[in-house]
């Protein structure tokens, strides 16, 4: 009996500390280019925070962990937050080299947010039955606690805004292509008095290189909205660039560009064509910067340089309204 009894002890013991609290995987977050591993990554994450939570010396209670992937560079960032009442109580970063290699830094994760309890001291029984007193434990060992595992406790706010910033320059971190464009309307006129309004339209590609920073391929066409035998034309390609001066989701810009293109006059009785270098200066502003379709608002006033001299430069002005895709 008193054996009997010294196993049921025994294990009471140890389920008493391996079942302190559950832990709750929440749905993982993740960039749009690795929406197709979520379901593996969700099931990783499970197994492995569930495993070293009923092991584990931390004691959160019922928590629930968050899961965030991230590019970064050819890497794969993991971010994992341990979430009790709404508040982040803990976190750990880890990088991946691939998502073939994803299981490593979900399992780095885990350890590191709930590490592994020191083996329980639970008494044998010796050959007479009884259970054998443990041995001493030693005396505890004074640490430094830990930094930057838990959120600070007297600034939340300042924790979350800093999270929140690192995410978006790691979002940014790698170059971003975007098919874009943009329809308004303008004003078109020469240098000899004459103009009238227009209908402006841009299409082409846009590179955002670094958070701050953008490439840009555009093509311009610009015509009349009334057609008539003093119509005019404006169609050119520009290579160019555009600085953010935020990194936020409404991200305000300015920018231009340089390229080849031709115009056509139809106020004037001869020269009515022209070819040359058009030069374009726009600003404007982004919306939901982060998202994968962005709102684009632009400003823009284009000039047509005549390469055959000041013979027939024309230039336009327009608000456009487009996307970023």
């Amino acid at each position: 009996m008193k054996k009997i009894l010294s196993i049921l002890a025994a294990v009471a013991l140890v389920s008493g500390a391996a079942f302190a609290g559950n832990v709750t995987v929440l749905p993982v977050k993740a960039d749009a280019s690795y929406e197709s591993f979520v379901p593996t990554v969700e099931m990783i994450s499970k197994s492995a925070f569930s495993a070293a939570a009923q092991n584990s010396s931390a004691d959160f209670g019922d928590a629930q962990v968050q899961i965030t992937l991230m590019p970064l560079g050819s890497q794969v960032m993991l971010n994992a937050d341990v979430i009790v009442g709404g508040e982040t109580k803990a976190s750990s970063q880890q990088k991946a080299a691939s998502m073939e290699t994803i299981d490593e830094a979900i399992s780095a994760a885990a350890s590191a947010l709930f590490p592994a309890a020191q083996a329980s001291s639970v008494g044998s029984l010796n050959d007479a039955g009884y259970a054998a007193q443990p041995a001493p434990a030693p005396a505890p060992v004074q640490q430094e606690p830990a930094q930057a595992q838990a959120a600070p406790a007297n600034d939340d706010a300042a924790y979350a805004a800093q999270r929140a910033e690192n995410e978006r320059v790691l979002r940014k971190s790698r170059t971003a292509a975007f098919g874009t464009f943009r329809l308004g309307g303008g004003y078109w006129h020469d240098f000899d008095g004459e103009g009238q309004a227009s209908l402006n339209v841009t299409w082409g590609r846009l590179w955002e290189v670094t958070a701050h920073g953008g490439v840009t391929l555009l093509t311009q066409l610009v015509m009349p909205i009334n057609w008539s035998d003093d119509g005019f034309w404006q169609h050119f390609i520009t290579i160019g660039g555009r600085y953010y001066f935020t990194t936020d989701d409404t991200a305000p810009y300015v920018g231009g560009g340089i390229g080849l293109g031709y115009s056509y006059n139809g106020y004037r009785s001869r020269n009515n064509w022209a070819w040359g270098l058009p030069l374009t200066g726009y600003a404007g502003t982004v919306l939901f910067r982060s998202s994968s379709i962005q709102l684009d608002i632009a400003l823009t006033y284009s000039v047509l340089w005549d390469i055959d001299g000041w013979v027939n430069p024309n230039a336009s002005a327009g608000l456009q309204l487009g996307l970023n895709y």
